[in-house]
């Protein structure tokens, strides 16, 4: 099961990365703002599944090698919620350029949460 929780972790840091660029691509072309959102919605569902996947580990006997870990993944599954609400009444670019700050920081989530598995 860990070997699982890895590989979605590498494929959620990937997720991550995309959000980020379609973020900031939408907050500096002033479009698709629709999209950055839809895919905030998308990459926090993973962000959930690979937190639901790690409790099962973590159930099942393996702990990470840094306790810091479990706080990188509540704050990798927080972030996305709080910036949609921060922005939630922000003009369309302006919450995109919002999701984009936000992405930054679940992408330093996601790699520390890798590195630190």
């Amino acid at each position: 099961m860990s070997d699982l929780h890895a590989t979605v972790g590498m494929l959620t840091f990937g997720a991550t990365a995309l959000f980020l660029f379609s973020a900031a691509v939408a907050a500096l072309l002033d479009r698709w703002h629709e999209g950055a959102r839809i895919l905030a919605g998308v990459v926090l569902g993973a962000f959930v599944v690979q937190s639901g996947i790690g409790l099962v580990v973590l159930i099942g006997g393996e702990e990470p090698q840094d306790g810091l870990h479990i706080l990188y993944a509540v704050g990798l599954v927080a972030v996305l919620p709080l910036a949609l609400t921060f922005a939630s009444e922000a003009p369309r670019r302006s919450r995109s350029a919002v999701l984009a700050v936000a992405g930054v920081a679940a992408l330093l989530l996601a790699w520390r949460l890798l590195v630190t598995g």
